[in-house]
C-alpha cells in the first residue's frame, strides 16, 4: 500500500448504492405498489428543490426530477435513481424484486489531507498487474488527467458488464461536502447487477457493508490497493469477458427486442402470419418426416 493511501491518512469512509436502473413487468403482482412508490420517489426529489417535468426516456413516458426518472410503456414500469437518492431508497425498491439493468456501488474515502495521486497510483497498480497476465487475459484501463487535479482512472471497457471508476469526488461534484474525497465506484450491468442484488438480499450485511466488501474485493482482485478494510464476506463477482460474444449479443437482442413483439402479435392472434414472416413452417402435431 502506497503512502497516499495509508490508513492513518483516512478521516472517513462512506459507502452505498449510487445508481439504480430497473424495471418491473406490468403483469407482476406487485407492479401497482412499485409504480406508486417509484412516482413518490421522483416527487420527493422534486420537493427537495429540483424541477419536476414530464418527459419520455428510453421508450418510457413519465416524470423526471434531479437526474431521477420513472415512466412506463405497454409492458413495463421503469425507474432510474441517481446518487444519494439511489442509496436512500434502494432497500424499499428491492422489496419489489425488480429486474435490474444497472447498479453502481461506491465507496467514498475522505482523507485528512488533500490527495492528488490516487487515480495515478491506481492506474500504475493496474498496469503492473496487467503486465503479469497473458495477452488474451489483459484488461482495458484508462486514465484522464485533469489540470485541476480531477483525475479519473477507468478499469474496464465502456461496453463491459462491470467497470470501475476511481476519481476525485471533490473536483467532480464541486460540493464542499466532498472536500478531500475520492470515489471508488463499480458499475454492474444486467446479470451482474441482478446477481449482486440477489446476493445482498440473501446475505446478512447491510447495503453499505456489502458495497465496501464488493468494491474492495473487486479492486484487490485486479491488483489495486484500497484505503479501507474489507473482510471477504461477499462473494466476488466473476471476471466476465470485457465484450460479450456474437452469440450472447444476438440472444440479448432476441430477448429484449424481438420477444416483446412476438408476444404482442401472438396475443392478437397473428401467430400463423408471424411464423410465415419468420419462415417457420407450422406442422400438425404427431407428424414427422
Amino acid at each position: 500500500m502506497n503512502k497516499a493511501t495509508a490508513p492513518h491518512t483516512v478521516e472517513e469512509i462512506r459507502a452505498g448504492v449510487d445508481w439504480i436502473s430497473c424495471t418491473l413487468l406490468k403483469d407482476d403482482p406487485s407492479v401497482t405498489g412499485f409504480w406508486l412508490y417509484a412516482r413518490s420517489c421522483i416527487q420527493a426529489v422534486a420537493r427537495e428543490g429540483n424541477e419536476l417535468e414530464e418527459r419520455s426516456m428510453l421508450g418510457f413516458t413519465g416524470i423526471k426530477a434531479g437526474g431521477c426518472f420513472t415512466g412506463d410503456n405497454e409492458q413495463r414500469v421503469y425507474l432510474q435513481l441517481a446518487g444519494e437518492y439511489a442509496d436512500r431508497w434502494y432497500d424499499a425498491i428491492d422489496n419489489h424484486h425488480p429486474h435490474y439493468s444497472r447498479l453502481d456501488l461506491q465507496v467514498t474515502v475522505k482523507y485528512v489531507n488533500e490527495q492528488l495521486t490516487i487515480a495515478k497510483d491506481a492506474y500504475n497498480d493496474f498496469l503492473s498487474g496487467n503486465e503479469e497476465l497473458s495477452t488474451p487475459s489483459r484488461r482495458k484501463g484508462y486514465i484522464i488527467i485533469g489540470s485541476d487535479g480531477g483525475d479519473t482512472c477507468y478499469l474496464g471497457a465502456p461496453s463491459s458488464r462491470q467497470r470501475c471508476r476511481i476519481y476525485n469526488k471533490a473536483k467532480q461534484s464541486e460540493r464542499a461536502a466532498y472536500e478531500r474525497c475520492w470515489r471508488y465506484e463499480i458499475v454492474l450491468r444486467n446479470e451482474l447487477a441482478r446477481e449482486w442484488a440477489s446476493l445482498q438480499r440473501r446475505g446478512r450485511l447491510q447495503v453499505a457493508e456489502s458495497c465496501v466488501e464488493t468494491v474492495g474485493q473487486w479492486l484487490e482482485a485486479r491488483g489495486i490497493s484500497v484505503p479501507f478494510c474489507f473482510r471477504g464476506d461477499v462473494a466476488v463477482l466473476p471476471k466476465v469477458r470485457t465484450l460479450p460474444t456474437d452469440v450472447e449479443r444476438k440472444i440479448e437482442w432476441l430477448r429484449t427486442q424481438v420477444r416483446p413483439t412476438v408476444q404482442y402479435l401472438t396475443e392478437l392472434g397473428f401467430e400463423s402470419i408471424l411464423l410465415e414472416a419468420l419462415g417457420i413452417e407450422l406442422r400438425p402435431l404427431g407428424l414427422c418426416e
